[in-house]
């Protein structure tokens, strides 16, 4: 919110150069997309501005972070199959951090439409990428094995995703609210796919 009310302080026609108007285009579409994701922008709208963005500077460095958020958008629309045309994108990037977070982002698509092995398939190759080091590795890392623990529950074997969940929280700080905040909700879907285990999944 803070950076869209500074830009919207900025008159684009008073940029002198096309790449200033280009970076006022960018984070205006970014900011909003945020908050789309967040739940509280117009996911649609957000959608096509980053869309119209990348269309006219596929040369940016911008271009691989508003991708992803365009691929989000799309997950959260539940425009899957488009959505998975983006992650593609990333998949063929020179990045491992952005190849990765498509590895999720794809795993998390198939998931929602219920193709278990193939989400199950995704989350796999990222944790197969362990080589990986830096921080956002060690979180795609983390969410791929919350997906992996998912994809394991939803197959009938709940307890086996418990465990394996359990055993994950315990390789992050505690302090990180948002993985977490992330490992508990998995932890108490999870429970609520057992019978008789309601109180242990509104505990996590």
């Amino acid at each position: 919110n803070q950076a869209l009310q500074s830009l919207g302080r900025i008159n684009p026609a008073d940029a002198a150069k096309p790449e200033a108007k280009a970076e006022i285009a960018y984070y205006k579409a970014y900011s909003e997309g945020r908050l789309a994701l967040a739940g509280s922008g117009k996911i649609d709208e957000a959608g096509k501005a980053m869309t119209t963005y990348l269309t006219a500077n596929p040369n940016s460095y911008h271009f691989y972070q508003g991708t992803l958020l365009v691929a989000d958008l799309l997950v959260k629309a539940r425009n899957y199959d488009v959505a998975l045309t983006f992650y593609a994108q990333l998949e063929a990037s020179p990045f491992a951090e952005y190849k990765m977070r498509a590895g999720v982002g794809k795993g998390q698509a198939m998931f929602s439409q219920n193709k278990l092995p193939e989400a199950l398939a995704e989350f796999e190759k990222v944790l197969g990428m362990s080589n990986v080091k830096g921080d956002q590795a060690v979180r795609q890392q983390f969410a791929a094995s919350l997906g992996k623990a998912m994809c394991i529950a939803n197959q009938g074997k709940p307890d086996d995703a418990i465990k394996m969940i359990e055993d994950t929280v315990k390789k992050v700080s505690p302090e990180d609210a948002e993985l977490m905040a992330q490992a508990y909700v998995a932890l108490g879907k999870c429970y609520l796919l057992k019978p008789d285990a309601k109180k242990q999944a509104l505990i996590a």
